[in-house]
C-alpha cells in the first residue's frame, strides 16, 4: 500500500526512503533557515524522508530510528544561532484530524489544519 499525504496525493517515493526499524509515525518538520545553501541542504535531506507539503514544511512517515537519524543530520547542517527547525510528532488521533484544502494552480498555497 502506498501512503497518501494529507492532501490525498499518493506518495510514490516510499520505496526509496530510509528503512529504520520500528513502528512508523508521522513527524511534521517546519524550518526557518537564514542561508539559502543550508536551507537547500536541509530541504534535500527532508525530501529523502518525507513529502513537502509547503515551502518550508515536510510530512515524514518514519520510524523512531529514522527520526533520530534525520534530526542528527539536520543538526549537523543548521546554524543554531540563526536557524530554527521544529519536529512535531503527530499521534494517530491528531493525524486523523488533519485537514488540507487543495489548491488550483495559480492560486494561494494550501491551508493546513492540525
Amino acid at each position: 500500500m502506498v501512503p497518501a499525504s494529507s492532501s490525498g496525493a499518493k506518495d510514490t517515493r516510499s520505496d526509496t526512503r530510509p528503512s529504520g526499524s520500528g513502528r512508523r509515525g508521522v513527524v511534521v518538520v517546519a524550518y526557518d533557515i537564514a542561508s539559502d545553501r543550508r536551507r537547500n541542504r536541509v530541504a534535500r535531506m527532508l525530501a529523502d524522508f518525507g513529502t513537502r507539503v509547503q515551502k518550508s514544511v515536510f510530512e515524514c512517515r518514519i520510524s523512531v530510528t529514522d527520526r533520530e537519524q534525520l534530526e542528527a543530520r539536520v543538526r549537523s547542517v543548521v546554524n543554531p544561532a540563526r536557524d530554527r527547525v521544529r519536529f512535531y510528532r503527530l499521534c494517530d488521533g491528531c493525524l486523523a484530524r488533519v485537514r488540507a484544502i487543495p489548491v488550483d494552480s495559480g492560486t494561494a498555497p494550501p491551508v493546513q489544519f492540525v
